[in-house]
């Protein structure tokens, strides 16, 4: 302002918005030349607004009850007078309130509140608090007591049907056939058949029909166990009414059952053809499998290669036309065979009657799974 005794006024707009309790503040004096000086330094903290007294004399009185999925809660005021709005407030810790929804007030008097808080199932929280904030309508408020809530399971419907049930199975490679029979089927909706690697998680593996009432048969082949290369497996049986009760069968536990050098189907009296040999060497990104034949009748259909990398299951890999010429050379190339990594890998021959498509095993060819990483031309 020039030379002299002078005052200047500042409000610092800004500061509120730092979210900080305590604030510091000095001046620096700039004389023309550059040079400068320091004030005192000034200490501010702010000053809370105060909040307007409640001058309603409401009471409330809050309570719930938790029947799965939803809370229900209910709160009673007694002398509702210029009461504006009521809030809901829900916590997880007893400490942290937010709020639910807010209603309006139904006027001046005695009224009651009714709430179902559907959003709470979803927060996972075994235990849920809550409180109201009754908003009079000069901004005042005041709280009512706090509520805890647990959860109270839902009672599973008791199982009504005598049903009894006794599951049976064996494991002959490939698959497990598994057969339960029941007794007293009543009112009963299906059946769910359940597998299980470690007899603790159970996971279902097909669902069937009821038959209806009476005594029954349920048969079924679980084709996909092979694949889980477990040695056991643990199956059992749940039936489920139409009300959606079930009650569980026995456990059965089935062990893959090798099928012994003498089970293996060989080459019969009346032979379709002669083998000579059957090899397997790597060619390039594949594995050429060559076979020489004599004797081969009319009768020969074709040969069929199948392999296996588990020991169980065999997967059908190539079929080629007899020629049915009597001495004979054949090949044919397993495409799929780099990068397996197995601890054995087994082709075998062999070949199919025209007339109704019997199979006949030729030859069985154990091979070791590190062929499969050699790259060989011919």
């Amino acid at each position: 302002k020039g030379n002299g005794d002078f005052s200047y006024p500042f409000n610092d707009e800004v500061a509120a918005g730092l979210n900080a309790p305590t604030i510091y503040y000095r001046v620096q004096a700039v004389d023309k030349q550059g040079s400068a000086t320091t004030s005192n330094i000034v200490t501010l903290t702010a000053k809370p607004k105060a909040q307007p007294e409640f001058k309603s004399n409401i009471k409330m009185n809050l309570t719930g009850t938790w029947e799965n999925p939803a809370p229900s809660l209910v709160w009673q005021t007694q002398g509702e007078l210029n009461i504006a709005y009521f809030s809901l407030e829900r916590s997880t810790d007893r400490v942290r309130f937010t709020s639910v929804t807010k209603i309006n007030s139904k006027g001046n008097g005695d009224f009651s509140y009714p709430f179902n808080d559907e959003v709470a199932a979803g927060l996972n929280a075994p235990t849920i608090y809550y409180r109201v904030q009754a908003v009079d309508k000069q901004g005042s408020a005041t709280t009512s007591n706090i509520v805890t809530l647990t959860a109270k399971p839902k009672a599973e419907p008791e199982f009504k049907s005598n049903i009894k049930m006794n599951l049976t199975g064996t494991w002959e490679n490939p698959a497990p056939s598994l057969v339960w029979q029941t007794q007293g089927e009543l009112n009963i909706a299906y059946f769910s058949l359940e597998r299980s690697t470690d007899r603790v998680r159970f996971t279902s593996v097909t669902k069937i029909n009821s038959k209806g009432n009476g005594d029954f048969s349920y048969p079924f082949n679980d084709e996909v166990a092979a694949g889980l290369n477990a040695p056991t497996i643990y199956y059992r049986v749940q039936a489920v009414d139409k009300q959606g009760s079930a009650t569980t069968s026995n456990i059965v536990t089935l062990t893959a059952r090798k099928k012994a050098p003498s089970e293996i189907p060989e080459l019969g009296s009346q032979s379709l053809a002669t083998l000579i040999d059957f090899t397997a060497r790597p060619y390039k990104d594949s594995i050429l499998l060559q076979w020489r034949t004599s004797n081969e009748t009319n009768s020969a259909g074709m040969y069929e290669i199948q392999k296996s990398t588990d020991n169980g299951k065999f997967i059908k890999i190539a079929q080629i036309p007899a020629k049915n010429q009597g001495n004979n050379n054949y090949r044919c190339f397993d495409e799929k065979a780099q990068g397996i990594v197995a601890p054995k890998v087994i082709y075998r021959l062999f070949v199919a009657d025209k007339k109704n498509g019997q199979l006949t095993l030729l030859k069985e060819l154990n091979m070791s799974p590190t062929i499969y990483k050699t790259k060989q031309g011919e």
